[in-house]
């Protein structure tokens, strides 16, 4: 390569590469009908809602007003079976579905909670029909949606909806990771064991044996440091894709360190990936994430 040709080479490389970011176009053509299917949601700051709710109210208008949208909502396609999440059909001309709770005289009915619209640059909004209001943004063609509350009922929540699909496959099992984040109130040692706000996050793994039963390894930081535990259990899983599980308490069951949540379920969106809420303690709700160890789940875009 000559010393002309590649100073030309080079030079046309640098001019490209200050060129091409102004070349990139925003994102445009979404509309309202890629909104369309069974959505799950969850919200992801629940922590963060956790912890500033008692202190202060952001913005000056937010109460503990319970104005449902699309989290805690008996509405929701799976009630209020799993804190912090919910499940809705959402139609494809802008309507969001939910259902009646079914009573000994009544059936399950399904009934339109809220509305929706989206515009040209992926940007939208969803009113429910409780005064619950979001700002939301597509993402992957409307698989996936980001979300911002706007009312006064719930000031700073966001979270996301991702397009559901069949969790047929879990009844053969299979093994997955999880990851959740957040605090609760807890015995500590520098408030002379009276309980204080203090870390609660946790990652690990476990297993289904496609029978009823699993396997747990985990690693959870609280206000007593790390705690490397091991567990098992018996699972369940519901027609709406609600996976559940309840932790052994035989003695030897588990490792003498292992502490069992008051409740540890997940809002499978697919076979391979789900939304996960544990709760510490009954008035402690955290949210993560669960992914299979051997499957990419269905809603990841792979470059090529």
């Amino acid at each position: 390569m000559t010393s002309s040709y590649r100073n030309l080479l080079l030079g046309g490389l640098f001019t490209f590469c200050l060129i091409a970011p102004k070349a990139l176009p925003a994102a445009s053509g979404c509309t309202t009908s890629q909104l369309f299917g069974v959505y799950d949601a969850q919200g992801t700051n629940v922590a963060l809602q956790n912890l500033i709710r008692p202190i202060v109210s952001v913005p000056p208008t937010t109460t503990n007003a319970a104005v449902v949208g699309f989290l805690n909502n008996p509405a929701s396609l799976n009630g209020t079976s799993i804190p912090g999440a919910g499940r809705y059909y959402l139609d494809g001309t802008g309507n969001v579905t939910g259902l009646t709770a079914a009573s000994s005289t009544l059936p399950a009915i399904n009934i339109n909670v809220g509305t929706y619209t989206v515009n040209n640059d992926c940007s939208g909004r969803v009113t429910f029909t409780s005064g619950a209001a979001y700002d939301i943004y597509l993402s992957f063609g409307g698989t996936v949606v980001k979300y911002l509350r706007t009312d006064g009922s719930a000031g700073g929540e966001v979270g996301l909806l991702q397009r559901a699909n069949s969790c047929v496959n879990l009844t053969y099992g299979g093994s997955f990771t999880f990851q959740v984040g957040g605090g609760s109130t807890q015995p500590t040692s520098t408030t002379g064991g009276t309980t204080a706000l203090a870390p609660y996050s946790s990652v690990g793994a476990f297993t289904l044996n496609g029978n009823g039963g699993f396997a747990m390894t985990q690693s959870l930081l609280t206000a007593t440091g790390v705690q490397r535990s091991t567990s098992i259990g018996t699972y369940t899983l519901s027609g709406d894709c609600t996976l559940t599980l309840s932790f052994a308490t035989a003695t030897g069951s588990n490792s003498t360190n292992f502490v069992a949540p008051s409740s540890f379920r997940v809002l499978m969106v697919d076979s391979t990936s789900g939304l996960l809420t544990v709760q510490p303690d009954a008035n402690t709700t955290l949210t993560g994430t669960v992914d299979s160890q051997s499957s990419l789940p269905n809603n990841i875009v792979i470059a090529r």
